[in-house]
């Protein structure tokens, strides 16, 4: 089974220092609210690819929850997305990537990260010397389908999984 994931992780911030306890209470309450309104957007995208896959009966092939880390949906492909060997999008697994897409330009605050997995069947091509290599192109194929559907490149990034690493 491949399975890129697809995370929307909050902002970065540092932290502010200072020996005022009142300051540091009040720092520490803001940072509680925006952690709050950041899952709140987080389970309210979530719901939102959650209607289109119900819509379009794909239950078994996307997956999402909300985590620490941001939202993760989880595309479990089964050659919806990609070939055996391949990094290129099927054609009948681009609709949905441009649909995750457009969801995802719909909520532009936050940070994309995309990993790639492959299937267990080792490769050793010109252009896919390993499963590494194959992983990192099927994360760049996600991330340009989503840049092709108007999510801003700077937000994105695309991570391949070592060389013999598959989902579990």
């Amino acid at each position: 089974t491949t399975s890129p994931k697809v995370a929307a992780t909050p902002p970065t911030s540092s932290p502010a220092v200072t020996s005022d306890g009142a300051a540091a209470k009040a720092a520490a309450a803001a940072k509680a609210a925006a952690a709050k309104a950041e899952e709140k957007d987080f389970k309210a995208l979530k719901a939102r690819v959650d209607a289109y896959v119900d819509k379009h009966g794909l239950q078994s092939k996307v997956t999402t929850i909300v985590t620490k880390d941001g939202l993760v949906i989880r595309l479990l492909t089964d050659k919806l997305l990609f070939s055996s060997g391949s990094a290129t999008v099927q054609p009948g697994g681009r609709g949905l990537l441009e649909k995750v897409g457009s969801l995802l330009r719909a909520e532009n605050q936050h940070e994309i990260r995309v990993r790639g997995f492959t299937d267990p069947i080792p490769i050793h091509t010109a252009a896919f010397p390993s499963n590494w290599e194959l992983s990192a192109g099927r994360a760049a194929s996600v991330v340009r389908t989503f840049a092709q559907s108007g999510v801003a490149p700077e937000r994105m990034e695309a991570a391949g999984r070592a060389a013999d690493a598959v989902e579990r």
